[in-house]
Order: C-alpha cells, then structure tokens, then sequence
C-alpha cells in the first residue's frame, strides 16, 4: 500500500489533514484506532468551544491564553529572542522546551479562515458557554465536538480517503537516509503492516490513555487523573513516541496536560463543574486548599483542576448554600447528570462525605469569619431563610 500521505489519528486535527491533502489531490490514508461508530477520539466528545466573540474575530487575549496553558517555561531574560527566526536563538534558549511563539502566532492567523472553511461543509456555529464568570464570550458548533468530526469524515470519505479503522500507528518507517517513508501499523485483522507514503502527519493526539506515559511524564500521582472523555482510552501516546524515536525535538512541558474541574460520578462526557467561586472547595480531609475565586471562572479552572489532582485522592467536594439560586443561570456552570449531596447542618455533610466534622466545621468557620462585611462570600453568615446546603464533587 501506497500513499501520498498518511495521517495517524481520526480526531478534528487529523481530518483536517487529511481533508486538505485530499482536496490538493493527494493519495491519502488515515488510520484510526477505534471503531468507525467512536471514531474522533476526544474531539467527537468535546463541546469544542472557540474563544471567539463572532465568527470573524478571535478572543483579545486568545494568544496570551495559549501561551499561558501551553508554552511551557521560558526565562524573563530570553522572552525578546522568541520573536528572532530560531537560528537566531541563543543555545540556551534553544534548550528549553516550549511552544515556538511563531507557530502560536500562524495558529491565531488562521482561525478566522478555519471556521469558515468547516461552514463550508455544513457546520454551524452559535454563542455558547458554560462559564457563569468569564472574560470573553465562546462560539461552539451545534452539536459539539461530534458534529465537526462527522462533517469531516464523510467530506474525506468523499474526496477519496481511505480509512482504516482498529488500526494503531507503531512505528515510522525510515530509509538508509533517515527520510520518513511510512508508518508501520497494527491491527487485529492483519497484524503488523507497513503502509508506505511521501511523507506522515502524526495527529494522534496524548498520551492520557497510557497510564505508563502519564506516570513517566506526569508523576507519580498520575492515576489520580480522570479522562475528561471515553475517547480519552485511544490516546495511547504512540505518535508522540515514534517521533520521539526518530528524534524528533520535544517541546511543550510534557509534565502538564489541560484539566477540567468534572464530576467523577458522572459517565457523561465531560461532566464539569464550574460554580466554585460561589462557594468553597474542601479535600477529603476537610481542609480548604485554594482561593476558589481568584480569578473568573474560565480563567482559573485549570489551576484549579490541577491543584484538585495534588489533593488526597485527587478529589475535592464544592461546597453551597441556598444563596447559590440567586445568582443568575448557575445552573449553566453544572455540567454533570448527577445531583449535588444535600444536608441540613454542617456535621450531617461531613458524615455523608466521610469527612471529620471537625475539621470541616472548623474550615467553614475560619472562613466565613475571614469574609468582612460589604465583601461577596461566605456560607452560614447571617442568612435569613437558610434551608441547605449542596457538595457538587470535583
């Protein structure tokens, strides 16, 4: 088998890929390795929201963002060489690993052009959020992440890409020069093949899937995680090790990944949860561990997830009072299908969340006596007509 191109990974990235190598009349396989009915990894599960306030513009601080959640470590002394061409990078410079800021850049320029191109294959788009506190509105396509996978598929299948479903990339294949010739791949219908091509796109996104990559990388509470998606379970991380093998440069910080706050009882595709400045999160132990509002909603629930990870069991339980119901549409900021854990006293909480009622009534104590007179927040402080209050896990 022969192709022009080869693209491992069926998510919104690879059939962009292959899509467009197709349309440039490119002889183009794409081999994924779920079954056609899930294929999409987790882009067919995401609510895929743009940071975009219309269709033609992208959020002011879009940039700024992903540098924030992707660009690793870079000291505040090599920051004005990121915007020399990298062959004018200093050595040391060049040692870190971090998203080269050009490609954020190329990446911002684009996204304009990209969302009209997928209207063109009948994908529509609408003002979405699931944020009760943000700094910038979201666009998202009806239908979510599934929508965009199954208007590109279909268009791919159309301009002549083959598929190759339960098929994983395991290798790339390379020459006496060191050229990339193909991908050697694996499936349970023939075995070990080798599919060659003129050159390979590797979009088979992360390694969550992989508990040995995420230990390795992550650390060692890395079981502690939860996939936000079920298509989290294809993310085996072997794109990012054949590149690795071939000696591929890293970059990005391979010790971090993107968390959501989401309820862990739920089986619902990215079940989050994102009222937590409206009330308190509390450890197994009781304790509070961060200031739940020290920024919007979406622009701290990241941190806020991966400070949850380093807590006991890498849970924490969100807990309100009554006065949740008036803040406006909060139900939005509550993502999950499981009911929040209701009781009328503080004790009666800590017994059904197996927590020492000491300490949590110490904790809410501490801080409602913290909370000043004039200021937002607070639970249990003077509030006529109390009837309960909630937990929402985390």
């Amino acid at each position: 088998m022969d192709y022009d191109v080869i693209v491992v990974g069926c998510g919104v990235a690879g059939l962009s890929a292959a899509l467009t190598a197709a349309e440039q009349g490119a002889k183009v396989a794409l081999l994924e390795r779920s079954t056609k009915d899930v294929r999409g990894g987790n882009s067919r599960y995401t609510e895929a929201y743009f940071r975009m306030p219309s269709e033609t513009e992208i959020s002011g601080d879009f940039e700024e963002r992903l540098v924030e959640n992707s660009a690793g470590s870079v000291p505040p002394g090599f920051l004005r060489f990121t915007l020399k061409p990298y062959d004018q990078w200093p050595l040391t410079l060049k040692g870190y690993g971090f998203t080269d800021p050009q490609l954020i850049g190329s990446f911002a320029e684009d996204v304009v052009g990209t969302v009209a191109w997928l209207k063109g294959f009948g994908v529509k788009f609408i003002e979405s959020s699931p944020f009760v506190t943000q700094i910038t509105t979201r666009m998202a396509p009806v239908g979510g992440g599934e929508a965009l996978v199954e208007a590109l598929a279909p268009a791919a299948e159309g301009k002549g890409v083959t598929f190759y479903y339960e098929t994983a990339g395991q290798s790339l294949i390379q020459n006496e020069k060191g050229e990339i010739t193909g991908v050697r791949v694996w499936s349970n219908r023939e075995g070990y093949e080798d599919v060659t091509s003129k050159a390979v796109v590797l979009a088979s996104g992360g390694f969550q899937g992989n508990l040995e990559m995420m230990t390795k990388y992550v650390g060692s509470h890395a079981h502690l995680t939860r996939p936000v998606s079920p298509g989290g379970l294809y993310n085996k991380g072997e794109g990012i090790e054949m590149a690795l093998g071939v000696g591929a440069a890293p970059a990005g910080q391979y010790d971090a990944f993107h968390a959501e706050t989401v309820d862990p009882r739920s089986e619902d595709p990215e079940p989050s949860i994102f009222i937590f400045p409206y009330g308190i999160l509390v450890n197994k132990l009781g304790e509070r561990f961060i200031d739940e509002g020290f920024n919007l909603s979406d622009l701290s629930y990241e941190e806020i997830a991966r400070t949850i990870f380093r807590q006991p069991g890498g849970i924490a339980y969100c807990i309100y009072d009554s006065k949740i119901e008036k803040v406006p549409v909060y139900e939005k900021g509550i993502r999950t299908d499981k009911g929040p854990i209701k009781a009328k006293s503080i004790k009666e909480m800590a017994a059904k969340l197996e927590i020492e009622p000491s300490s949590l009534e110490e904790t809410i104590r501490n801080y409602n006596a913290a909370v000043q007179d004039g200021n937002t927040g607070g639970i249990y402080r003077n509030i006529p007509g109390f009837r309960t209050f909630s937990c929402s896990y985390i």
